[in-house]
């Protein structure tokens, strides 16, 4: 057996055991992410970009507040700062974190990474960029944030490896699930407890600034 085959990692569906398909260790497992858990990681990406969008649109209100009003050069600076803190902020949360660390914001929390076809890389800055690009197939355009999934479920078994979406065949990786580790559980904690509090500080500050505006 050589090197490449040893480093190897045997791809399980959802729902497996990994102790039990390891069979006593002899082999790495990856077990791959569910529908629940690549939704909710979708869905908390999302309230990431919200929360950054957020912070940005109280920073220009409170620009326009300081300035004495919404006119002129300052209206440009309220409507541009979200539009463009927004855009960078999804492409940071969908593409920068995904190469850096192999998991987006979301998947950190939901526990899953996403991991080249041999089940031990993370993606690279190529692949994390394949992932976020429109992709097309079995009549679904996946140009939405969900149509990807669609396709996928739609597709019912002619998907060439169970589990992938239409990113993952576009980009050569899969979803599966990360170390159950103390370590990793700690991380999941600490990062929901920080988006949830960067949520609220988010919504407070809007609402003071929206009333500084106004005021």
């Amino acid at each position: 057996m050589t090197e490449t085959s040893r480093q190897q990692a045997v791809f399980v569906p959802a729902g497996t055991d990994p102790d039990a398909a390891s069979e006593g260790g002899t082999r790495r497992v990856r077990v791959l992410a569910g529908a629940g858990r690549r939704t909710a990681s979708r869905l908390i990406d999302y309230l990431t970009v919200v929360v950054v969008w957020t912070a940005a649109l109280t920073l220009a209100l409170l620009i326009a507040s300081v300035s004495g009003g919404a006119g002129g050069p300052v209206l440009v600076v309220v409507a541009m700062t979200p539009v463009l803190t927004g855009t960078a902020g999804w492409y940071f949360v969908r593409v920068g974190r995904l190469a850096l660390w192999g998991c987006t914001v979301g998947q950190r929390i939901a526990g899953t990474r996403v991991v080249t076809l041999d089940g031990v890389s993370g993606p690279s800055r190529g692949q994390a960029w394949k992932r976020w690009q429109p992709t097309w197939g079995d009549n679904y355009s996946a140009r939405g944030p969900w149509d990807d999934y669609f396709a996928w479920k739609g597709s019912g078994g002619r998907r060439a490896r169970a589990g992938q979406c239409l990113h993952d065949l576009n980009a050569g990786t899969m979803v599966v699930l990360a170390a159950r580790t103390p370590r990793e559980r700690t991380r999941r904690i600490l990062l929901a407890a920080l988006l949830a509090a960067g949520a609220l500080a988010a919504v407070a500050g809007f609402s003071w600034g929206s009333a500084q505006l106004t005021s």
